[in-house]
């Protein structure tokens, strides 16, 4: 049958109806024309192999040159196209992405990140963004809008916190909707790939303590948690990844800590005599499977366990109130840097990117370059 659609002519000498005339393109694939009385809309319709009858709207605008039949029946075919490469026919939800999201965290992620992420899906993905909206009808415009709505006014820092949770909410959008795209979900990327996140968002570490205000913090601190501060001072780890060690991560033979899988990939710390001896101490008689660093010498350290000894501590020691327990991790960094280790060595062994150790620390490595320069004068 000779196509009713295929130029403008012909379409326009089509009657109104709700029912869309029909062009077949390729097999169980056709184009086709619906006249309404707002003008004419494209629509795709594919038939599966099972006999099923999946539709696509193709939302190109009827006065404009790209609604022509040829680049309709281009999108079309992108669409067959898909869905013999293993597309769905029919795109997925928002609520399917998370879920397919969640389910692929479970089993390549640690627990940490599971949880950030279904905190940020349920706090502020799925209720702005509504559950059951449609893959393919993301807009970069709507994704774009959401992401300002974390903003605040304020002072600077005010704002720049503001902006970095913006952009950790993105960063998780993204995440989902990529796997979603990867795996089949919906055909297309456009959406969300243009939107961008915020730039100075990071602020510079400010606190960084010296030995002898290490000294005063555990002089004021006893029993378990004197122990964690000095795990902290001497390796420089994160309080989270001191929580999960084992006496097994302790390998006395190699004088390495492994540092399991945390915040970043898990590392091979390799530790001085001080820490060498600690460990030896800490691990003595205990079974592999024991934690090494415990709260009350039965039970591992919690989410929040050491904040109020932290902040009890930081108090009694006449320390700046801004010091919490990640500043030991910034001054363990920040004296490395000082003995002149390298910024790829200072990386590796704290876990940490060197984009993110310039970034933060950048002010004390130019400090060191100038004091070298001063010593190094030819005239």
């Amino acid at each position: 049958m000779p196509s009713q659609i295929d130029s403008k002519a012909k379409r326009n000498r089509l009657a109104k109806r709700s029912e869309p005339y029909w062009h077949k393109l390729i097999l169980g694939g056709f184009l086709g024309y619906r006249v309404g009385s707002k003008g004419g809309t494209w629509i795709a319709r594919h038939r599966s192999e099972e006999g099923g009858q999946h539709y696509k709207s193709l939302n190109l605008s009827p006065h404009l040159p790209q609604n022509e039949f040829d680049t309709a029946a281009n999108e079309a075919n992108k669409w067959f196209d898909g869905i013999s490469k293993g597309n769905r026919a029919k795109p997925g939800t928002l609520q399917e992405a998370v879920d397919n999201y969640i389910e692929y965290l479970e089993h390549k992620k640690s627990d940490r990140s599971v949880r950030d992420a279904k905190g940020r899906v349920k706090l502020h993905i799925l209720p702005k963004l509504g559950a059951e909206s449609s893959l393919e009808k993301l807009k970069a415009q709507q994704i774009r809008k959401w992401h300002q709505s974390f903003l605040v006014t304020g002072s600077d820092e005010e704002v720049r916190k503001s902006r970095a949770t913006a952009n950790r909410n993105l960063s998780s959008l993204k995440a989902l909707l990529n796997l979603a795209f990867k795996e089949g979900l919906v055909q297309s990327n456009k959406a969300w790939t243009h939107v961008g996140k915020y730039s100075d968002t990071q602020s510079a570490r400010q606190d960084y303590l010296n030995a002898a205000q290490v000294k005063a913090l555990l002089n004021v601190c006893d029993g378990h948690f004197k122990t964690l501060i000095t795990a902290a001072a001497l390796t420089g780890a994160r309080y989270g990844e001191l929580a999960k060690l084992k006496a097994k991560d302790f390998d006395k033979h190699h004088g390495l800590l492994h540092i399991p899988l945390a915040k970043t990939k898990e590392r091979d710390f390799p530790l001085a005599s001080k820490a060498m001896a600690f460990f030896k101490d800490q691990t003595k008689g205990k079974l592999p499977e024991t934690f090494i660093f415990t709260k009350n010498g039965i039970d591992p350290w919690g989410h929040d366990n050491q904040t109020k000894l932290m902040r009890n501590a930081v108090t009694n020691a006449d320390l700046p109130r801004s010091v919490v327990f990640y500043t030991l991790r910034h001054s363990f960094i920040a004296d490395l840097i000082d003995k002149d280790m390298s910024v790829f060595n200072i990386a590796k062994i704290t876990g940490t990117s060197i984009e993110m150790i310039e970034q933060h620390y950048g002010k004390l490595f130019k400090d060191r370059v100038i004091e070298v320069l001063e010593k190094a004068s030819l005239v």
